[in-house]
């Protein structure tokens, strides 16, 4: 579950944006932009799935892109994008969901 291209560009861009924390624990001829780049690749992979797709969520909300995981029917989850247009899956597990929902917003946004 990876972001890519312009995507992964941008919202690099905008989480750092949101990075405060530790910023002053490294070297002062390192800029903002930078300090904040290096906590992101250091820290955002060791972070659950989970929780780097509620991350993705919110990023995905902040460019008008909006996601959504549902349980369908007890049996499986149902995955829906809303952007101009619609777009729906449907997969076995929850992880599954959120991988595909994130690959297709991926998608979405690099054809912006």
């Amino acid at each position: 579950m990876k972001l890519t291209g312009k995507a992964r560009q941008k919202f690099e861009k905008w989480c750092c944006d949101r990075i405060n924390l530790l910023t002053n624990q490294y070297d002062f001829r390192i800029t903002k932009w930078n300090k904040n780049l290096m906590f992101y690749n250091h820290y955002w992979g060791k972070l659950p799935e989970s929780m780097q797709f509620g991350v993705y969520v919110d990023f995905a909300d902040s460019v008008g892109i909006y996601i959504e995981i549902m349980p369908y029917e007890g049996k499986s989850y149902y995955w829906l994008i809303n952007d101009n247009e619609m777009y729906s899956g449907d997969t076995k597990t929850r992880p599954e969901a959120r991988t595909e929902a994130i690959e297709k917003f991926n998608e979405i946004y690099n054809k912006r």
